[in-house]
């Protein structure tokens, strides 16, 4: 095993061990800053973040995944590519580059040309985290980031098991 897979897999399994302490730490809180006319019933949920990562959201039965930080050392051709995954009751619902990032929009703008962002729709996120998704051809380095950084957003839904 190269030396590269195997930090990947130590960094996978502290990933892993950090959602499951995450998951048990979670908080509830309701907004207090409703209008008089209108009493606010919908929780939110929140996961600290960690790593550099932003937190992990739910609002009402939607989770909302920002993969800042979460696949360290993956970039794109100019840079980092973080992403934005959208659960709702354990199905992916939408995947979104999370802008702005340092990739060439000429070349960003193939992926959603080619379709790339709705490949992981209407998946379930054990599915979804292990599919196979192409690279874009033309723009190979961005996309294959995005596609890490999807996976990345996956496995700590998966992890955490809050999808």
């Amino acid at each position: 095993m190269k030396a590269a897979n195997f930090l990947n897999v130590l960094l996978a399994i502290a990933l892993v061990l950090l959602c499951a302490k995450l998951h048990f730490m979670q908080k509830v809180t309701v907004p207090t800053t409703a209008p008089a006319t209108a009493q606010s019933t919908a929780a939110h949920t929140e996961i600290a973040p960690f790593h550099g990562a932003e937190s992990l959201v739910a609002e009402s039965e939607t989770v909302t995944i920002d993969s800042t930080g979460l696949a360290p050392g993956v970039s794109g051709y100019g840079g980092p590519v973080p992403v934005e995954v959208k659960i709702r009751d354990g199905i992916v619902v939408d995947v979104a580059p999370k802008l702005p990032n340092d990739e060439t929009p000429m070349f960003f703008s193939r992926l959603d040309e080619d379709g790339l962002w709705g490949k992981w729709n209407g998946l379930p996120v054990e599915v979804a985290a292990t599919s196979h998704v192409d690279a874009v051809t033309g723009a190979t380095y961005s996309s294959e980031a995005a596609i890490a950084n999807v996976r990345a957003a996956l496995g700590v839904a998966a992890a955490v098991g809050n999808h």
